[in-house]
């Protein structure tokens, strides 16, 4: 199963779920998806607005795959879970977000391989199609806490972010 994770954040994504509902029936796979406050409720797979958190862990540690948001919590759980998510960072100038820092954070893990990074919604299903399955590609040795504390110490790295700064990234 590939899962679909767009988090809680009250601005719609759209974008992505409609990429990734457009894309369900040609992945080899069934789709649940996640969907949170997107204007778009999929056809061509299962989905709910919201899951409880530890049906998200269920949901995590028995999906194949995972396309998610560029959020903080979503994306470390999916990695800490096994996975090399494909992401579609939410973007200010598409009213997804309040500002461009789901940009800068996917770029830092994209750097270090750990996330398949999209772009754009046209560069998902080809992403998705190419994503390692859940646990191929986990650094050997490394348990889920130990690979969460080494990310949140190198995007705590970056330093303090300017307002400029992030709409530069846009």
């Amino acid at each position: 199963m590939i899962l679909l994770a767009v988090g809680t954040e009250s601005f719609s994504f759209h974008r992505l779920v409609a990429a990734v509902d457009a894309a369900a029936p040609h992945l080899g796979d069934e789709v649940f998806a996640q969907i949170g406050s997107s204007t778009h409720v999929p056809v061509n797979c299962a989905s709910e607005r919201l899951v409880p958190f530890e049906r998200m862990r269920e949901l995590l540690e028995s999906a194949s795959r995972v396309v998610c948001h560029a959020g903080a919590g979503t994306t470390l759980l999916a990695i800490a879970f096994g996975h090399v998510p494909v992401v579609l960072p939410r973007r200010r100038r598409f009213g997804e977000h309040v500002d461009d820092h789901q940009v800068l954070f996917a770029e830092r893990l994209a750097e270090r391989e750990l996330v398949l990074l999209a772009s754009d919604e046209t560069q998902v299903p080809e992403l998705l199609r190419r994503a390692p399955v859940r646990g191929a590609a986990r650094p050997e040795g490394r348990g889920a806490e130990a690979l969460c504390d080494h990310l949140f110490a190198s995007v705590a790295s970056t330093g303090p972010r300017t307002p400029a700064a992030t709409r530069r990234a846009a």
